[in-house]
């Protein structure tokens, strides 16, 4: 059996990052809404454990583990465990005796939790919201500027969700694929575009027949509308 060879390809490519105003309230709100829903589980967990004593040391680093890991995001959690004298249950109800002693065991306990946020992580975390890179093999800066290909890249909707060409990008249309060879699967991609190309004109024939005429068509709603989709109008 023959070895296979690793066969590479090597391509210029150009990468575009940027910063967008748009996701700017909105991805760093959603950031900041996991930094705060964070902390809020932290000192959750903080409470329980302040309200809990234990037997031994190592029982007592054993549930500051359980309960504050070292694998939050955003913020480090540092406990601090101290043995000390923890009243007994009194074996009687009732206010106690004048000058009698209340019963007291040691124990280990959390005395005190130190909560600090990851400035940096969340910095980091605040840049990346708000940002986003595009790649293109448009390396000529003079005739594709960075503008053009962010203008071109707001355009995929175009694409995307008005031609039916989104099916492209799922599974569900062509996977799975029983094909073997790359030319039998590119061939049956190229028969999946030229379908989509004959399902968005029959859908403009339409829509321009109706548009001419004055007329509108129930959706899958029942409601009338004059840009019925073509799943519509089958």
């Amino acid at each position: 059996m023959a070895a296979k060879t690793d066969q590479r390809v090597e391509r210029s490519m150009r990468f575009l990052v940027v910063d967008s105003p748009g996701l700017t309230e909105r991805e760093e709100g959603a950031v900041l809404a996991k930094v705060d829903k964070e902390r809020q589980r932290i000192d959750a967990a903080g409470k329980r454990l302040l309200k809990q004593d234990f037997a031994c040391k190592d029982d007592a680093e054993h549930a500051v583990g359980q309960s504050l890991p070292d694998t939050f995001d955003f913020h480090d959690a540092i406990a601090r465990v101290e043995e000390v004298q923890v009243p007994e249950k009194r074996e009687r109800a009732g206010r106690p005796r004048k000058g009698e002693q209340t019963p007291t065991r040691q124990a280990w306990k959390v005395v005190s939790i130190d909560v600090r946020a990851r400035e940096d992580v969340i910095a980091r975390a605040r840049f990346h919201a708000r940002h986003f890179v595009l790649i293109t093999d448009h390396l000529d800066v003079e005739a594709w500027p960075d503008a053009r290909i962010l203008s071109t890249y707001r355009e995929q909707h175009i694409v995307e969700g008005h031609t039916g060409f989104r099916w492209l990008k799922g599974p569900a249309a062509v996977a799975p694929v029983f094909l073997k060879t790359p030319r039998r699967i590119a061939a049956l991609c190229l028969v999946l575009i030229l379908a989509l190309m004959v399902r968005n004109y029959f859908e403009w024939a339409v829509r321009s027949a109706m548009a001419k005429a004055d007329v509108a068509l129930p959706n899958l709603n029942n409601q009338p509308t004059k840009r019925p989709s073509a799943e519509n109008i089958f």
